[in-house]
């Protein structure tokens, strides 16, 4: 058991903390803080809106590193790049999408390959033109996305797939993507 002065002092101090001049002052939660790029008329209103749930910290884009310091690297080639979403246009206009975690110069050779050795069951791409002895656009292929994780770059495939317009894939390769990502996609 506590000594009865310490209790009271305790109770003094909590009291004095939570009181002025009698009155009850509210508590404020610390609320989380979140910081958004700033945007002069859109950040103000961002914060009105957000005011009783987030604290909005606007955050400014030009910074003396990039005023400063130019690119040193050049860009890495497109066909030199590894895991990624990419997407093939037929010469039909029909488009296959595919991803690859090897460079996309390499993926491009095993489909060209397949496509000459008459290998249909390679990819929707190969079968595609075989079937119909259509040309894919090799290059004006485009790079969708690049993700390094296995799992997310297989998740943003099954959305290309679904917003890609014309597309070649075999839409059961996106069975795993939920339906309640329809209206969004």
């Amino acid at each position: 058991m506590y000594p009865n002065g310490l209790v009271e002092c305790m109770i003094k101090k909590a009291h004095e903390k939570f009181t002025k001049n009698g009155d009850v002052k509210p508590i404020k939660e610390k609320l989380p803080i979140a910081a958004v790029p700033y945007v002069k008329g859109l950040f103000e209103k961002l914060k009105a809106i957000c005011k009783d749930d987030v604290m909005l910290v606007g955050k400014g884009d030009n910074t003396l590193k990039k005023s400063i310091f130019s690119r040193l690297k050049d860009p890495t080639p497109k066909l030199h790049c590894s895991h990624l979403v990419y997407c093939i246009p037929c010469s039909c206009g029909y488009k296959y999408v595919g991803q690859t975690l090897q460079l996309l110069k390499d993926r491009i050779y095993q489909h060209k390959y397949n496509i000459s050795i008459k290998n249909s069951n390679h990819s929707a791409l190969c079968d595609h033109a075989i079937t119909n002895n259509h040309t894919p656009l090799w290059d004006k292929v485009k790079i969708v996305v690049r993700e390094s994780q296995q799992k997310k770059r297989d998740i943003l495939e099954m959305i290309a797939v679904k917003k890609t317009p014309n597309c070649l894939n075999k839409h059961t390769d996106c069975i795993m993507l939920s339906t309640a990502y329809n209206n969004v996609i």
